[in-house]
């Protein structure tokens, strides 16, 4: 998200934040698939989920699901940076 935002000259301190503008510039506009915003909120619960709540356990499942819902993430990305 970061690399994306960063050719318009943006950068943000927070998750929140570069969250936000990465939906506001690439998936509202539909310069990327829309569907990456549910990749992308299940990426970020989980993480927060793991590193705040002291008594999460993440199944082996949800690990595999995470990998390739972050593979999908990451192939997108580089797809659409490889063309601007």
């Amino acid at each position: 998200m970061r690399a994306e935002l960063a050719l318009l000259g943006e950068d943000y301190k927070s998750h929140k934040s570069v969250i936000a503008s990465f939906r506001k510039h690439f998936l509202k506009t539909e310069i990327l698939d829309r569907e990456l915003s549910k990749t992308i909120a299940q990426l970020l619960d989980v993480r927060t989920q793991c590193d705040y709540d002291d008594h999460y356990i993440i199944s082996k499942e949800e690990v595999i699901a995470q990998i390739e819902n972050a593979k999908t993430f990451v192939d997108v990305i580089e797809s659409h940076l490889a063309t601007v």
